[in-house]
């Protein structure tokens, strides 16, 4: 292992160390035992970054792992990143050391997994399937106001997802493979509220109902696919409640159901269950167990990272004498990576002082457990990003 300014110099050093000779080995009570040797290392280079230069990474076993432009000492232009078995991964763009949207990455197989690109003052983002063809496709324009629409295989629509500010609004509509309406879903800032309504292929109203602040409400009707009234019932915060009745094509009622803990207590050889609504959100973000039945992005993601402040403010216990800070507050961005399962599984603070940044990640470690990220409504390993102000008392 080696530690040092550059990616090459350290390259550098652990080729010329792997080839001395073998030691004689430490010993313990009359046991040879693994111990760590620290080596200090001095190059002689007459300047090691230039105003202008062309930077090469390599990866420990010595392939290329990452090439491009330094200007300035910032990082600048087209910057390549690559596999360690030397295809390509990935093609990014920097201005002045900051990351531009622009860029483009790659499988190992080398066909394209996503690309980045500006046109018309838009962001635009492409994800492909392995096989090449179109999977999702973003368009989001300076105020965030555009859409997220995924695709079939066959290249039509699946999901179609409208945005404003961020935040998914107005109807989202999914279709059948075929390119039919299957679902017509009514969003206000990222919850559901108003109309649902599904389809068949015939274009006929299989099934509707309402949302009032993310929970079905009021009378849910279904039909017949030649139009006509088949079931209805009522719903109370997304339980099925009463009776539900069952009705011929003819619009005389068949049979009446009770329901008990939301289940609709049929014979199973109906098959009538509640309905189950498919989520249109295309991802949401990690929420603190305080702000779970808030509703809407911004305000779920303003209070976990009021959360997470208030944690840090309370509980990170630094001597004043050991954060020298004229303005007697710290600025930083905190990263907490959060698994599947909702438990913080690393924590990034990004400060200067030391010993703030460790009892930062030993607090933030604490955090109770959070509603994970979903990623069309599966739970995944995701980050929340937030800036902290800490005060120092």
């Amino acid at each position: 292992m080696a530690r040092g300014p550059r990616p090459e110099l350290e390259f550098e050093a652990i080729r010329v160390i792997k080839q001395l000779p073998q030691f004689e080995p430490a010993s313990a009570k009359g046991k040879h035992v693994a111990v760590v040797y620290a080596l200090p290392i001095v190059f002689f280079a007459p300047k090691l970054i230039t105003d202008n230069e062309t930077i090469k990474r390599y990866y420990k076993t010595g392939e290329l792992k990452q090439e491009g432009h330094i200007k300035k000492r910032k990082q600048d232009g087209q910057w390549k990143s690559y596999y360690k078995s030397g295809g390509l991964a990935s093609i990014k763009n920097y201005s002045k050391g900051k990351l531009d949207f622009k860029g483009i990455s790659y499988r190992k197989d080398g066909s394209i997994s996503s690309e980045k690109y500006i046109k018309n003052n838009k962001k635009h983002t492409k994800k492909y399937y392995k096989t090449g063809e179109l999977f999702l496709k973003i368009e989001m324009s300076k105020a965030n106001e555009g859409f997220k629409n995924d695709y079939y295989k066959n290249g039509n629509l699946k999901i179609e997802r409208p945005y404003k500010d961020k935040e998914l609004e107005g109807v989202c509509k999914f279709y059948y493979e075929t390119g039919e309406k299957e679902w017509e879903i009514n969003y206000t800032e990222s919850y559901k509220q108003g109309n649902y309504k599904q389809y068949y292929k015939n274009g006929n109203l299989k099934l509707e109902g309402n949302h009032e602040n993310d929970l079905k409400v009021g009378t849910e009707n279904h039909y017949y696919e030649d139009g006509s009234l088949k079931l209805k019932g009522q719903y109370n915060k997304n339980t099925a409640i009463g009776k539900w009745m069952l009705l011929d094509n003819n619009g005389k009622k068949v049979n009446e159901f009770q329901t008990y803990k939301g289940a609709i207590k049929a014979p199973d050889s109906l098959n009538i269950k509640p309905s189950v609504l498919p989520e249109g959100l295309y991802s949401t973000i990690p929420i603190h167990p305080e702000c779970k039945n808030l509703l809407g992005h911004k305000k779920t993601r303003m209070c976990t990272a009021e959360n997470i402040s208030k944690l840090i403010q309370e509980s990170v216990k630094i001597a004043p004498s050991k954060i020298e800070n004229k303005d007697h507050s710290v600025k930083m961005t905190i990263d907490l990576e959060i698994d599947q399962n909702g438990y913080v599984s690393k924590v990034r603070p990004r400060t200067k002082f030391k010993l703030l940044k460790e009892d930062i990640i030993r607090v933030l470690k604490q955090l109770p457990k959070m509603e994970p990220q979903k990623l069309r409504g599966t739970p995944v390993k995701g980050h929340f990003l937030t800036p902290v102000t800490y005060l120092i008392k």
